[in-house]
């Protein structure tokens, strides 16, 4: 008896994420439109109806594009140049800010392979130093 895989490409309502990024395509041109719109803009808003694919395009798109140019940085130069840090829970319970602040310190140690710890004594560090330069 053979098992055989089936990879479904089309999932539905559900949207597509960085691991179904394979199965993702067709949207180049408005993943140019949106990364170019992120190295120049502080704030870019995406918006549109609900089920054209906005969720999608960001996540197995957008996220997936540059957590790999982040890895290959990372590679390459030593630094990942950018973090990728996509939010989709914005209904946590207790302090938000807290909730997003962890969030991204651990996308940051994720893209820089340190671990949260190490990532806290470092900043900690880094802080220190720049408060004793302006004292």
């Amino acid at each position: 008896m053979t098992n055989i895989l089936y990879l479904e490409p089309y999932l539905g309502l559900e949207p597509y994420q960085c691991k179904d990024a394979i199965f993702f395509f067709g949207r180049e041109k408005w993943q140019q439109k949106i990364s170019d719109c992120l190295e120049i803009n502080k704030l870019t808003v995406l918006y549109g109806e609900s089920g054209v694919g906005k969720s999608s395009l960001l996540q197995a798109g957008i996220v997936n594009r540059w957590s790999l140019v982040a890895e290959e940085n990372l590679k390459n130069i030593g630094v990942p140049k950018y973090v990728v840090v996509s939010f989709k829970d914005w209904d946590h319970k207790g302090n938000l800010l807290d909730y997003i602040l962890g969030y991204i310190k651990e996308n940051v140690a994720k893209a820089m392979q340190y671990s949260p710890s190490y990532l806290e004594k470092k900043a900690e560090i880094e802080i220190g130093k720049i408060k004793e330069e302006y004292n």
